[in-house]
C-alpha cells in the first residue's frame, strides 16, 4: 500500500508533508507509513478516498483495477443544473405498449374484424372493500391510575 501511496502522491504533485497535511494526519504518521514502520490505519485510508474522490477504493486497498475512478460512476448530481429538455412524446409513444391482435372475423357482426387489446404491463386488478358494520360500545367501567400508584374505578349506569 505505500507503493500505491507514493503514486497518488506523485499523481498529484504532493510531497509527504503536503500529502499529510491534505488528508489531516500528523506527518511523522505519515513518515512512519512510507518508512514501513506502520501499515496505513483504516482511518488514514478513509481519509485518502475522502480527500481524493476519484482514487478507486479497491485500488488503494487490494490493488486491483485502475487507480482513478470512472468519471460516469463519481459523478454527483447538482440540484440547481436543469436537465437537458427531452423531446416531446409523440402517440406512437403511448400505444407501444399496447399490443393489437386479430382475434376473429365474426359473420354475425357482419364481417367486423374483432381486436383484443392486451396491456403488456400488469393486468389491473378490481378490489372490493367490504365494511361490516360492528354493535356500538359503550363504556362500562373507567379506571384511573395516579402517580402516587394509587386509583380510582367509575361504574358507569345503566
Amino acid at each position: 500500500m505505500k507503493n500505491r501511496i507514493i503514486q497518488i502522491m506523485n499523481a498529484e504533485g504532493m510531497n509527504a508533508s503536503q500529502f499529510a497535511e491534505a488528508i489531516g494526519i500528523q506527518r511523522a504518521a505519515m513518515s512512519h507509513i512510507l518508512a514501513e514502520r506502520n501499515n496505513p490505519s483504516l482511518d488514514v485510508v478513509k481519509r485518502i478516498l475522502r480527500r481524493f474522490k476519484n482514487i478507486q477504493p479497491d485500488w488503494l486497498l487490494h490493488g486491483e483495477g485502475s487507480m482513478m475512478r470512472v468519471n460516469d460512476i463519481t459523478t454527483e448530481t447538482d440540484l440547481f443544473v436543469q436537465p437537458p429538455l427531452q423531446q416531446p412524446l409523440k402517440e406512437s409513444d403511448y400505444t407501444d405498449n399496447i399490443r393489437k391482435e386479430k382475434l376473429f372475423t365474426d359473420e354475425k357482426q357482419h364481417g367486423e374484424v374483432v381486436y383484443e387489446s392486451k396491456n403488456e404491463a400488469k393486468d389491473i386488478v378490481k378490489e372490493t372493500i367490504i365494511y361490516q358494520e360492528r354493535p356500538s360500545k359503550t363504556i362500562e367501567k373507567l379506571l384511573i391510575f395516579y402517580s402516587d400508584r394509587t386509583y380510582e374505578t367509575f361504574v358507569m349506569e345503566s
